[in-house]
């Protein structure tokens, strides 16, 4: 009779994994579809897409890594354009659909993390209900086809969060260092993929250092696993272990950067940990016109007065004016990018001559636009607080507040879902919030958050913080369902 009944809350399991996973599929394949059908014959939709798409031919045809000039070449990590170079690969001339379906196949995988994830905090109950919302997100599934890196980081980032759930039931020490590594490995490529999630090494870091304890993960029923989420036995890993498995995470982190960071100490002479765009971020933040939101023609305006400002410091009056006839007349120019592209270089290899120490110009222009946006940022904190203000509605806004917000089907979709997964969020923070772990859940929301009301923000910039909430959500959700049908009969568990 147990055998008869673990079986069947199998077959159960394997079933809810194939609806959830198949619902996945169908939304993600219409979000494209209909995504395809909006753009109305423009390629990509995104500014973003266009310098991945490039820089993963680059890297397909052995050309620079560089966006466009020589004046970009740490524009962008190279993990997503590292992924979308395999399209480049392949026989025929790669497609930006082949690039859309990859990112839906990645999509799909995303569900079936936080499935397995939902899993590990509260059974099956609580997985299936996270995988039908991640499967119905419209967040989620219209990310997966975008030709971005959101959905490829959140695969990242669920995979950190089911190997530190291994790590936290390893009993032994070596079962412990491997997790760790691995931890570090996926945190790597995860900074690759979006820079922004460089803190993340040090979450992890400071939890191999402080937790303690062994999980033991409940999978008796969401009734019982709701009153004793996840159980902790006692005893755990020594200090001395926790101390090396947290070297280990941040060695192994460290290596897989490394090759990222010796390229960029060759190119620009210093340690450049991520990208050469945290000046550019902070300067579209913090300026005189900002509004919350991105608009990167300011940085256009911007380069050009710094290229005339850099001449005028170093070069008489008659080289400079003749350097100036070269250069587009405002940033608006229809010849702005082929004179910058062909001038700017130029120029600035001249202005090197005059000073041997001037650095390349994506570091000195990065550093000025990050000066100019503090120097600005400390003149003016009152409008600098009410900025903040305005991004934290941005990125937590039930729906997107230009281009599809502006249809009032997106605003009840998108609105519908967030609702249900806020209502869900408050229900299950009391249940889950008992299991230590939980942090695992919660710590990318509040990174979103912290980062998002300094550079400018959008709710496309909270999707990492989407799979914890939904498995938070879930856990509500599911503890309603309990009650009110499961307790009655059979459930999924």
């Amino acid at each position: 009779m147990t055998h008869d009944r673990s079986l069947d809350r199998r077959r159960h399991g394997i079933g809810g994994l194939i609806v959830v996973l198949s619902t996945a599929a169908i939304v993600r394949v219409a979000m494209v579809a209909v995504w395809v059908e909006r753009l109305d014959g423009t390629t990509f939709g995104f500014g973003d897409s266009v310098s991945y798409w490039q820089l993963a031919e680059r890297l397909a045809t052995g050309e620079s890594y560089e966006f466009g000039w020589e004046g970009a070449r740490c524009f962008r990590a190279p993990g997503y354009p590292f992924l979308l170079s395999l399209l480049f690969r392949l026989p025929g001339e790669p497609s930006v659909l082949a690039a859309r379906g990859l990112g839906v196949a990645i999509g799909i995988g995303v569900v079936a993390a936080i499935y397995a994830l939902a899993a590990r905090f509260g059974g099956r109950r609580v997985a299936f209900v996270a995988g039908l919302l991640a499967a119905l997100s419209p967040e989620l599934g219209l990310s997966s086809g975008l030709v971005l890196a959101e959905t490829t980081f959140d695969l990242l980032l669920v995979g950190q969060g089911l190997v530190w759930l291994g790590y936290r039931r390893a009993t032994t020490d070596g079962v412990r260092w491997r997790s760790a590594a691995l931890l570090g490995l996926l945190a790597a490529l995860s900074v690759l993929v979006r820079p922004s999630w460089l803190p993340g090494i040090g979450l992890w870091t400071l939890g191999l250092l402080l937790v303690t304890g062994v999980r033991t993960d409940r999978r008796e029923g969401l009734d019982r696993a709701a009153a004793t989420p996840s159980a902790m036995s006692p005893s755990g890993p020594a200090f001395a272990s926790r101390l090396t498995a947290a070297m280990l995470c941040v060695v192994v982190f460290s290596l897989t950067m490394s090759p990222w960071w010796v390229r960029n100490a060759l190119l620009f002479g210093r340690f450049v940990p991520t990208t050469l765009q945290t000046g550019a971020s902070l300067y579209d933040a913090w300026n005189p016109e900002a509004d919350g939101g991105s608009d990167m023609s300011r940085i256009d305006a911007e380069r050009l007065a710094f290229v005339r400002r850099s001449a005028a410091e170093w070069l008489d009056r008659e080289e400079r004016e003749a350097w100036f006839a070269q250069l587009p007349r405002h940033p608006q120019a229809e010849d702005y990018w082929p004179k910058i592209r062909s001038v700017v270089p130029r120029l600035w290899r001249r202005l090197q001559e005059e000073d041997h120490s001037l650095p390349p110009f994506e570091v000195a222009f990065d550093a000025s636009l990050g000066n100019t946006a503090r120097t600005w940022g400390a003149e003016h904190p009152e409008r600098v607080a009410q900025l903040a203000g305005t991004k934290l509605l941005h990125l937590w806004s039930p729906w997107p507040r230009d281009g599809l917000g502006r249809s009032a089907l997106v605003r009840w979709v998108w609105g519908g879902a967030w609702f249900v997964l806020l209502v869900g969020a408050v229900l299950g923070v009391r249940p889950i919030g008992r299991d230590r772990d939980a942090w695992i859940l919660v710590a990318p929301a509040l990174l979103v958050t912290l980062l998002h009301v300094v550079y400018v923000a959008s709710i496309r910039y909270r999707e990492p913080a989407l799979p914890g909430l939904i498995i938070i959500a879930a856990t509500g959700l599911a503890s309603i369902g309990s009650r009110l049908t499961w307790g009655k009969g059979r459930a999924i568990d």
